[in-house]
């Protein structure tokens, strides 16, 4: 047998003998999950979008889509790159679950609340050229960032523990809800900012409920103390967030900036323009979903042949 030969199959038999789910069919399996459930979400978004449209006007869609980015941003600026390092530690289970999530709690509480108390004085500055009431409708919007910062952690802990199906079906929960939800207002004929709004926070907070109702029903987390958990999961986010904030500002900076010095109405043409284009990521990011995942649950040497 020839030496690269020689090396898959020592590969492949190492990989059999400590997680049968690591075995190139189960990577194949996990991937052709990820990439339906990244298809869908692409899909929904794209149809909540032309929803949103429809129902708003170009104005109402462009005032909507600065409501919703500003938020969203400041969750992003301060989530420490807690999604990834959440799956890192699940997968490499150098702490156990309870550790992980107790810190991952304790600072979703703490950086969520710092994004909010930022986006306090940075919303109504950066919004200055809007109507009053969207400005207190993105400060309505700032309340539910807590909502959004906690869905990352039982996604992410679904994703690091390699059961790709409950995670798919968690990052499904809020775009389903959304475009539903959209439709149901397009048919009533209910043109209205704050039910769009408040639709998105809907979508929310059921993936947050469902979604520890999972992990509690199929980890059976409780809540353990562990002061190096914690700086462990911050030491590798913070890292890790450095590389996602050039891929987030590159893919949102446009429209950030526009939300400064266009008109609503033009951004509203702009932002349904955006979401169209962007369908043709969803290959490669749902790869790298699975890569993480697969790598984080291998050792050392195995991670090299699951790249």
């Amino acid at each position: 047998m020839s030496e690269p030969a020689s090396f898959v199959a020592q590969t492949s038999a190492s990989l059999t003998d400590s997680d049968p789910r690591l075995l190139p069919s189960h990577f194949t399996r996990d991937f052709a999950t990820t990439l339906s459930g990244q298809i869908g979400v692409l899909g929904l978004g794209i149809v909540s979008s032309v929803l949103a449209a429809r129902l708003l006007g170009p104005r109402g869609r462009g005032e909507l889509a600065a409501i919703i980015l500003w938020p969203t941003l400041l969750v992003f600026l301060f989530s420490m790159g807690n999604t990834q390092s959440i799956v890192f530690h699940t997968g490499r289970r150098g702490f156990g679950v309870s550790e992980i999530w107790t810190a991952a709690l304790v600072m979703g509480v703490v950086l969520s609340a710092c994004a909010v108390i930022t986006g306090l004085w940075v919303i109504p500055m950066v919004l200055r050229q809007y109507s009053p009431e969207t400005r207190h409708l993105a400060l309505l919007f700032l309340a539910f960032v807590p909502l959004i910062w906690l869905t990352g952690i039982p996604t992410s802990l679904m994703q690091g523990r390699l059961e790709m199906g409950y995670f798919n079906l968690l990052r499904l929960i809020c775009p389903a809800i959304y475009a539903a939800g959209l439709l149901v207002l397009y048919l009533l004929k209910r043109p209205l900012l704050l039910d769009a709004l408040l639709l998105q926070a809907l979508g929310f907070a059921v993936l947050d409920v469902y979604g520890f109702r999972l992990v509690s029903r199929n980890l059976k987390p409780r809540w353990v103390w562990n002061s190096k958990a914690l700086r462990s999961l911050a030491n590798f986010g913070w890292k890790t967030q450095l590389g996602s904030v050039a891929s987030y500002v590159n893919q949102r900076l446009d429209q950030l900036l526009l939300t400064l010095f266009v008109p609503p109405h033009d951004l509203g043409f702009y932002v349904v323009a955006v979401t169209v284009s962007m369908s043709v990521g969803f290959f490669p990011q749902a790869a790298g979903i699975v890569t993480l995942a697969t790598g984080s649950n291998s050792e050392p040497d195995q991670t090299r042949t699951v790249i």
